[in-house]
């Protein structure tokens, strides 16, 4: 339970480890047009150790000192704030915040943000090293070893589902040092990659179901589960550093029906292995529930370039695990993953608010072999489509085989790689005029169907037209 919540002050967002910006930066510019205040807190307490206990998580043991920090983004003015918090937790590798993928959404309605530091994993501490540490805690001791000198952390990260939903208790309390003095209607939870099997694994495992308001309501007012599918060996997480977590096809990783909305938003990356059951989908009721994959892209995409501040400033130290990529020969995806998911949010909360299902999408389409099936070009079919993919400029996937080195990655690489000139002048005998007009039937499909904020509509069509005219320039100079 958390015992006591302090303010850490600083003089330069460059103290702060992972900040939502760095000084001097177009992210900086944004932050404080959008009129936003970053707040950084350490949250002390004794956290509890459970284990799985069938509709509900047993008690272990109790009395776990910890210190860990929480992050906050926030308007300045209580005016401006939309009345929703989006509360995330730190990625156990490198402790990184994920704010890239909430940007966006929480700078344009005026929602607030909150990533609490949530421990590590066995992974993460096996790969840290005295010089170089990788996991959460003590890497953000190595990068600023007088700010972070107060934080502790156990042995076991069991104790990282209740401090959660400490955290979220505390924004349901009337006074508290977070957020204070802003009506907090709704908080949100949702993760990606090893923090979307965290939610899976919160749900699943009853913590969403015992820890409740005082009121018997829910902390949380709906999920979404990122970049992360039950059907691999990641997507599920061991409720204390004991035991090994769910194996894959158990049927404790099939998402538990719950009183709040789950939507599950996985990549291309993650829908090829996701073919065992699932979830249903359902609209109204006990275990609301979408599954969406998002054709051409991978686990590491958003669609747009966005450097992380916690990379940049472990690079400027030399971390060996922050130094720059080799050049590769083609650009990731450019499928707008991060567009999409602010769509979803958006949904998920009317969802909440208005009793309004979101829209459902068709599955990957798989073939014969059991692989993604494709179409003439070498694109996927079925799942969330775009514009880059119902009018493609370029196939999606892995490189060529005379350039299969580039192939080598961590995740299964989803570059951009062109279609040739021959290709786009049967596509479109219009050329770039008549792709220019289709992709706006497109996007105002993607609008009507509530997979695109209008708020986003005129940046994604400045994205496509850039696309186009770099697309045709070729076909037009002959």
């Amino acid at each position: 339970m958390l015992s006591e919540v302090s303010a850490v002050p600083y003089a330069s967002a460059a103290e702060v480890y992972c900040p939502f910006y760095l000084p001097d930066t177009t992210a900086a510019t944004r932050f404080e047009q959008a009129g936003y205040l970053m707040e950084e807190y350490f949250l002390r307490g004794e956290g509890d150790l459970y284990a799985s206990g069938g509709h509900a998580p047993r008690l272990l043991r109790s009395g776990l000192p910890f210190v860990t920090r929480a992050l906050v983004a926030r308007p300045q003015r209580p005016s401006d704030f939309s009345g929703v918090v989006h509360l995330n937790a730190t990625h156990p590798f490198l402790g990184l915040v994920q704010w890239e993928y909430l940007a966006e959404l929480c700078l344009d309605t005026g929602d607030a943000y909150i990533a609490v530091g949530t421990g590590t994993d066995a992974l993460s501490r096996g790969r840290s090293t005295a010089d170089y540490p990788v996991s959460a805690t003590p890497v953000m001791r190595w990068f600023n070893s007088s700010r972070y000198a107060p934080l502790v952390w156990p042995e076991d990260d069991g104790i990282r589902w209740t401090i959660f939903a400490d955290v979220a208790a505390l924004l349901r309390a009337p006074e508290r040092p977070m957020l204070s003095g802003l009506e907090i209607k709704r908080v949100y939870a949702s993760g990606w990659s090893f923090l979307g099997s965290f939610m899976r694994t919160f749900i699943n495992e009853g913590f969403h179901d015992s820890m409740r308001r005082a009121d018997g309501g829910p902390l949380i007012d709906g999920y979404v589960i990122g970049i992360s599918s039950p059907w691999q060996g990641g997507g599920y997480l061991e409720i204390n550093s004991g035991v090994p977590p769910a194996p894959v096809g158990h049927q404790r990783r099939r998402l538990r029906a719950i009183d709040v909305p789950v939507i599950e938003f996985l990549s291309q990356n993650e829908g090829e292995r996701n073919i065992g059951s699932q979830a249903p989908d359902v609209d109204e009721g006990p275990g609301r529930h979408r599954l969406y994959e998002v054709a051409g892209t991978t686990h590491t995409d958003l669609g747009v370039v966005v450097p992380r501040t916690g990379m940049i400033q472990l690079g400027q130290r030399s971390h060996p695990f922050a130094l720059p990529e080799p050049p590769r020969r083609f650009a990731s995806s450019d499928v707008p993953l991060r567009r999409l998911f602010s769509a979803t949010m958006a949904n998920l909360d009317r969802w909440t608010t208005e009793s309004e299902a979101p829209p459902a999408s068709a599955r990957l389409r798989f073939d014969a072999a059991l692989e993604v099936a494709r179409d003439e070009f070498g694109n996927p079919l079925g799942g969330v489509r775009s514009v880059q993919l119902d009018l493609p400029l370029a196939r999606y996937g892995r490189a060529p085989a005379e350039h299969a080195e580039d192939n080598a990655t961590h995740f299964l690489p989803m570059y951009r790689i062109p279609l040739r000139r021959e290709q786009l002048a049967r596509l479109y005998p219009g050329g770039r005029e008549e792709y220019l007009r289709r992709a706006g039937e497109v996007l105002e499909r993607m609008i009507s169907g509530r997979w695109l904020r209008r708020a986003d509509m005129h940046s994604y069509s400045a994205e496509i037209t850039d696309a186009a005219a770099a697309a045709f320039a070729v076909t037009e100079r002959g």
